[in-house]
């Protein structure tokens, strides 16, 4: 097994781990770096959608692009993210589309995705797929299937989990961004807006 940090570890934002199993990939988050987006933001006159190639161009993807090079692009079986901030989640709309995979995370997560996509008017091929908090997802590998764990921890934004892959040489956690609050506070209007369309559907 091989882990490949490709965003996320020198900055804040970015954020993209890859297992490497041999036959299997399994992708960790997909973010943004903020810091450069809105940079650009503020060179603009008027508010506009970016491609692909303008925001590789700032640093403001990760550079995924190293998994083509180690010919591991083709053996991605499964996109996981961990919660619904920008700099684990903002890349999707601009990378997913490289990868034969689907897209998973809880479903205030990836409410908060679809949202993103619709705004942007952007649509990806990928499947997406929806985990509840404290469940499990199966990934459907070359040979075998991979059990990862959703395991919900408190966070600045709704269904955060940390996630568990079990694989033959062991359990992977892939621990992202929590915080050890009881009673913890979502404040930012976003947030707040997208909580009442969320629990307004269901």
């Amino acid at each position: 097994m091989k882990i490949h940090t490709i965003g996320g570890f020198n900055e804040v934002g970015k954020n993209m781990t890859v297992v490497d199993m041999g036959d299997d990939v399994v992708i960790f988050d997909a973010g943004l770096y903020l810091p450069a987006v809105i940079e650009l933001q503020e060179e603009e006159i008027q508010p506009q959608t970016y491609s692909e190639k303008k925001l590789r161009s700032i640093g403001a993807l990760p550079d995924d692009k190293i998994l083509d090079k180690l010919g591991l692009k083709n053996k991605v079986r499964a996109i996981l993210l961990g919660h619904a901030h920008l700099d684990h989640i903002g890349a999707i709309p601009y990378l997913s589309y490289r990868y034969k995979a689907p897209v998973v995370g809880t479903p205030f997560t990836i409410a908060v995705l679809k949202k993103i996509l619709q705004d942007e008017k952007i649509k990806i091929p990928n499947k997406i797929k929806t985990v509840n908090p404290n469940s499990s997802f199966t990934i459907k590998g070359k040979k075998r299937n991979y059990k990862v764990e959703f395991i919900n921890v408190t966070h600045s934004t709704l269904q955060t989990s940390m996630m568990a892959l079990h694989t033959p040489q062991g359990v992977v956690l892939y621990a992202n961004d929590f915080k050890l609050d009881n009673t913890p506070v979502w404040g930012c209007p976003q947030t707040i807006m997208l909580l009442k369309e969320f629990q307004n559907k269901g």
